[in-house]
């Protein structure tokens, strides 16, 4: 046999193997569905495949996957059942490791019931005790879906938090989001991780701020993506990805103010054809409140009338009884007044003609550019 018929049938035995591995992997995702021992034989009889050395080498490494690992291992023994033929040991073995797993689940359960109300009252430091807690036992048992939820709680206390140490806490939020997305499994999931992690580089304080807000632009846009290349659509979960971008445009320090401008407005109002006072006052604000400050730069920069703005302000305040966080009302107050400031503020000729006229007089600012509040419509919405 030549060199070259040897290499070419070393490819096909490649080939063969590779196909091989594939439709194991398949029939392994069945496998560990299967809930009784009459389901595991009929599966085995159907996918025959699962007794071959393909299947069991799939399996090993399967089992070194990062938070599902311990749960593929445990389907190790139904695979060596296969290749022994006994399989009612194999299925009692494999019984008794999946009901131990599920009895030390059953511990955390309560625990991701606590840090979702520690979550939603605001208490950080306790949403990090449990998720410290749990997250030992969730590694163990190999149930990847709940270390995937504690990675998102972990993050989203270090970046709600506003403790003394935020740099470092940003830190931790974005480590512990990239480690949600490593172990993601369909769009919608990556979609939700990427839209977090690009808030958290959105406020990143290391690192340079122009390059934290392109790359929090970055990861809201393949949020976008993922989105919509998920059959699990979720039109909420768009419409935020969509108004944290207009956020972070605004914020960008792109040179092309312009088209930055026009974009957020178009992001917002995008966003706003699922948001409405009636399906969530609330989320509804925040894209109307963004829609009215992209209008407002608009208008400076002479492409809109001022009269947009105002009326994307005015509108949270005409809905103000259906808005529970009340931050919101005051953001829009905000913002009309600081636009009937800035309406009443002298032109740079009229400067001049004052001065030259001797009438120039001091005109206190009160409100000091040092001291000047970051609208809540600015910041980004979790």
């Amino acid at each position: 046999m030549g060199k070259g018929t040897r290499k070419r049938a070393k490819r096909a035995k490649e080939a063969e193997y590779a196909a091989a591995r594939e439709a194991a992997r398949e029939a392994i995702g069945q496998l560990l569905l299967v809930e009784s021992f009459e389901d595991y034989v009929g599966l085995l009889e159907k996918h025959p495949e699962l007794g071959s050395r393909e299947a069991a080498d799939e399996l090993d490494e399967a089992s070194d996957a990062p938070a599902y690992g311990p749960l593929f291992a445990r389907a190790r023994v139904l695979l060596d059942g296969a290749r022994s033929g006994d399989l009612s040991a194999a299925w009692e073995a494999y019984r008794k490791a999946a009901d131990e797993a599920q009895h030390l689940m059953g511990a955390v359960e309560p625990l991701q019931a606590e840090a979702d109300a520690a979550m939603e009252r605001g208490d950080y430091a306790r949403v990090l005790e449990i998720v410290d807690e749990a997250m030992p036992v969730a590694v163990q048992t190999g149930f990847g879906l709940v270390v995937h939820l504690l990675l998102n709680q972990r993050g989203g206390a270090l970046l709600n938090s506003a403790g003394p140490n935020r740099a470092n806490e940003l830190e931790g939020a974005i480590e512990a989001f990239r480690a949600a997305l490593e172990i993601s499994v369909s769009g919608a999931q990556a979609a939700g991780v990427l839209m977090h992690l690009g808030l958290a580089f959105g406020e990143r304080i290391h690192g340079d701020r122009a390059d934290n807000t392109e790359t929090a632009l970055a990861a809201l846009g393949d949020a976008l993506a993922e989105l919509d290349g998920s059959p699990d659509q979720d039109d909420e979960l768009r419409a935020m990805i969509l108004t944290n971008q207009s956020v972070f445009l605004g914020r960008s320090e792109r040179e092309d103010r312009l088209a930055v401008a026009r974009e957020a407005v178009a992001l917002c109002r995008e966003a706003l054809r699922v948001r409405s006072p009636e399906r969530n006052a609330d989320d509804w604000a925040y894209s109307q409140l963004n829609l009215g400050e992209a209008l407002r730069d608009l208008s400076g920069l002479g492409e809109a009338d001022a009269a947009e703005a105002r009326a994307a302000f005015q509108a949270v305040l005409q809905h103000a009884a259906d808005i529970r966080n009340p931050t919101l009302v005051g953001s829009a107050h905000q913002a009309l007044g600081g636009m009937d400031l800035a309406s009443t503020r002298r032109s740079p000729e009229d400067y001049l003609a004052a001065h030259e006229a001797g009438a120039l007089g001091e005109e206190p600012d009160p409100t000091p550019a040092c001291r000047q509040p970051v609208p809540i419509s600015k910041l980004p919405r979790i």
